[in-house]
């Protein structure tokens, strides 16, 4: 075996001045966004599950996504993360962060400490807007990136404020793209989710996921862990997420997501030909809800029940393959397509009905609070 040169000095120097430029970016990027980046302490009274929660936000195992039993009152105090949204005081964190909160005070970052107001909230795509009268000195809003320019592998960082740590940032990558995740309090889900293995525990709840030039592309949400600490499978709600919805939620204190009212399943080669479908991909309709706009726009559910990979599903439904003109290869194209638009907005989909293709167009409707059927 011929054996590996040792690195000359020119290039370990180089290698030493890289490294070093490295830390010195994250260190400006520490002190550029520190400021912006907030605890929040909460006390309240909600009703829960009647099960042990051990830290004030859950964000264990599934929380906020475990399944709903007996709810039983009980106070609660804890503390969570934000971040500056503009100049007028809004400040973003996540829903289950200021839940049922009667009190919510904002620790800044130079120790000052101020009582917000909540604005509005949304269950589903678990964010929140609160606002404080007025913002400390030199405290500026973080600017928002696009998630749908997100690749895996691209470095980011996490700051909040684990187990009430303030101030704290942890990096590392994005692990996954597009993951989902059941949303608290309605039946409906939330795509398009990232994942990370930058370190995110119990008390990020809220805080940012930031690209290197210091751009939010997510925030932080929940954590998939055995012990409920971190296990490397962290989730953050997309920038594009944040940016249709918290406007919204400043203007009007809730969000109103559009619908057209399906039960979709993925069509993959394995389910076509269970199926003896045309198509190896697209999005299967299995059920229409009654008065949904999918209905008014003439779309076709299953009319047989066939179990398919352990699962009932409703064949002989329309396949939508394509949205806008771009190909669906799994329902969650359909429902990131849903959601990228406005309520009243209209959808070009393409159909395969009985082996032929057709093209309908779908004018969204307004979401109801709860899915007749699984959406959606």
């Amino acid at each position: 075996m011929t054996p590996t040169a040792a690195p000359t000095p020119a290039a370990a120097a180089d290698g030493q001045a890289a490294l070093q430029a490295q830390q010195r970016a994250f260190e400006d990027l520490y002190t550029r966004v520190r400021p912006s980046v907030v605890q929040i302490l909460v006390s309240g009274t909600v009703l829960r599950p009647d099960i042990e929660i051990p830290a004030p936000f859950r964000d264990l195992p599934g929380f906020p996504f475990n399944q709903p039993r007996e709810p039983q009152q009980f106070r609660r105090e804890g503390q969570g993360s934000g971040f500056v949204y503009d100049t007028d005081g809004h400040i973003v964190t996540n829903n289950h962060v200021v839940e049922g909160a009667d009190t919510i005070q904002v620790s800044f970052s130079d120790d000052t400490v101020i009582t917000a107001t909540l604005v509005g909230r949304d269950p589903f795509a678990d964010l929140a807007v609160i606002k404080v009268p007025s913002l400390p000195s030199g405290v500026q809003p973080l600017l928002l990136g696009r998630s749908a320019d997100l690749r895996v592998g691209q470095i980011v960082v996490a700051l909040g404020n684990p187990f009430g740590l303030p101030g704290s940032m942890t990096t590392g990558i994005v692990s996954g793209l597009g993951r989902e995740l059941p949303a608290s309090e309605t039946a409906f889900r939330l795509p398009g989710v990232i994942q990370t293995d930058a370190a995110i525990n119990p008390g990020n709840s809220g805080g940012p996921l930031l690209d290197l030039e210091g751009r939010v592309i997510g925030v932080n949400a929940a954590i998939e862990s055995p012990s409920g600490a971190f296990a490397g499978v962290g989730f953050a709600v997309p920038s594009d997420q944040v940016a249709r919805v918290i406007p919204a939620l400043i203007r009007e204190g809730r969000y109103r997501y559009p619908w057209i009212g399906v039960e979709l399943l993925t069509v993959t080669p394995d389910v076509a030909r269970e199926l003896v479908l045309k198509v190896d991909h697209g999005a299967l309709i299995g059920s229409v809800t009654s008065g949904s706009p999918a209905e008014k726009a003439g779309l076709k559910g299953g009319g047989t029940t066939r179990e398919v990979q352990g699962r009932e599903v409703r064949s002989g439904g329309d396949i939508i393959t394509a949205v806008d003109g771009k190909p669906v290869k799994a329902s969650d194209d359909v429902i990131q397509a849903v959601l990228a638009h406005q309520v009243g907005d209209t959808l070009d989909l393409i159909i395969l009905r009985d082996g032929a293709e057709q093209h309908v167009q779908v004018t969204l409707g307004e979401r109801p609070a709860e899915p007749t059927s699984p959406e959606r």
